[in-house]
């Protein structure tokens, strides 16, 4: 009997969702590359048998680990292949890829972050710091680094003080980095798949048409007011929380910066020497480009400055 690839395709996806939750407990093995896996499988079972069956393999598969390991298993595993979820519902909906994509995108964010906001509310335990900052200090002194910061001026308890003001920001902004991360995890897992499975008609996007709905940005202004009442009401979780949706959103605005970048630098008609000496003047002056690339990635959200035309197709 011949066996085509889409059902190979298909039994594989389908086997992969019931029983890698499980194997990834039992082996300690739950990681990125698991859940790589497990979110290209529903993915393609989303494309393939459609949303609900994708929705009872993953279920099946995840209740199945936390039933038989019981409730160290909720912090044992990871979530973000539920974003796919999200992708297939959209897909079922026709929705525009723009939409579909930022969607996938604050499900992997959400799903990633939420078991991290405890930590971050909690801050860092001061014997835990102590610890961190004593290995580091050792290692330093070790490596003849804390000598040379001396002869900058620069004191073992003055190192000590600035170690403990950034390790408290390190853990305040866990869920938003926690979250970039996800977001990198999600957009290059979907964007894989889009290039390997292209919906019939049409390929994926390219980098320099790459855009975001409009009413993304309300993100970024929920983020500003919240850090700003935070700040003047002294309402610390509101600042905490709007510190890390800023930053959240610095990071997707800076991609979608350099993706408005690159589509001028494609589409004017500028000689190719012009075109590289704005290119390493870009490098030269990194944190100045950055911040132009933020700034132009946030208003192309309400301003489009690209003109794209909004034709509201997957993959077209």
């Amino acid at each position: 009997m011949y066996i085509s690839d889409r059902k190979t395709s298909d039994f594989l996806s389908q086997l992969a969702l019931v029983i890698l939750p499980w194997l990834g407990i039992a082996w300690g093995a739950w990681g990125w590359i698991l859940e790589v896996v497990l979110l290209l499988s529903v993915l393609w079972i989303g494309k393939s048998k459609g949303l609900l069956t994708s929705v009872l393999l993953l279920s099946m598969g995840y209740l199945a680990a936390l039933v038989y390991y019981g409730a160290p298993a909720f912090l044992e595993i990871g979530y973000v292949p539920f974003a796919g979820l999200a992708i297939n519902f959209g897909r079922s909906r026709s929705w525009p890829v723009k939409d579909l994509f930022f969607m996938g995108l604050v499900a992997a964010g959400l799903l990633g972050a939420l078991p991290t906001i405890y930590l971050a509310r909690v801050g860092v335990d001061p014997q835990l710091a102590d610890s961190i900052v004593n290995t580091t200090i050792e290692q330093y002194k070790a490596a003849g680094m804390l000598s040379a910061m001396q002869e900058q001026g620069v004191n073992e308890v003055q190192l000590r003080s600035y170690m403990r003001i950034a390790l408290n920001y390190y853990f305040l902004l866990i869920p938003a980095l926690v979250t970039l991360i996800n977001f990198i995890k999600f957009g290059l897992v979907y964007l894989l798949f889009t290039r390997l499975f292209p919906e019939p008609g049409g390929g994926g996007t390219s980098f320099s048409r790459w855009q975001l709905p409009w009413y993304a940005v309300w993100g970024a202004i929920l983020g500003l007011a919240l850090y700003l009442i935070g700040d003047e009401y002294n309402l610390l979780a509101y600042k905490n929380l709007g510190l890390n949706l800023i930053l959240v959103y610095a990071g997707l605005a800076l991609v979608l910066g350099i993706s408005i970048y690159t589509f001028f630098l494609r589409n004017t008609k500028l000689p190719l020497l012009f075109k590289w000496i704005m290119i390493v003047g870009s490098f030269l002056y990194l944190q100045f480009s950055m911040l132009t690339l933020i700034l132009f990635g946030l208003f192309d959200l309400v301003f489009n400055f690209r003109r794209l035309p909004d034709n509201g197709k997957e993959g077209s």
